[in-house]
């Protein structure tokens, strides 16, 4: 299967799949280029509810997990100062 329909085939089966429904593909990294992982936090300490992915074709380099990034400060709801910046359309997601 070629990469962009693996990728999209996730994203398929995590919309059909639902709440608690279970999705599982074993695949070898490299086939997919260069993957970054970076998964997002509600507040610092937090587990990861959100997970972006960045995949550059052609490329060799390997899957990268990067460390977890918190959306809100520790109190309070409003978006961290960077968050806020990427949302307002003033800074790029730095990854």
């Amino acid at each position: 299967m070629r990469p962009l329909l693996v990728i999209l085939a996730i994203a398929l089966a995590g919309l059909m799949l639902g709440g608690a429904s279970a999705w599982y593909v074993i695949e070898r990294p490299q086939r997919f280029g260069a993957i970054t992982v970076l998964p997002l936090t509600p507040r610092p300490g937090e587990a990861a509810s959100r997970v972006l992915v960045r995949a550059i074709k052609g490329s060799r380099a390997p899957l990268t997990l990067l460390a977890s990034r918190s959306l809100h400060d520790a109190q309070g709801r409003g978006f961290h100062a960077d968050f806020d910046a990427i949302f307002r359309g003033s800074a790029r997601l730095d990854w």
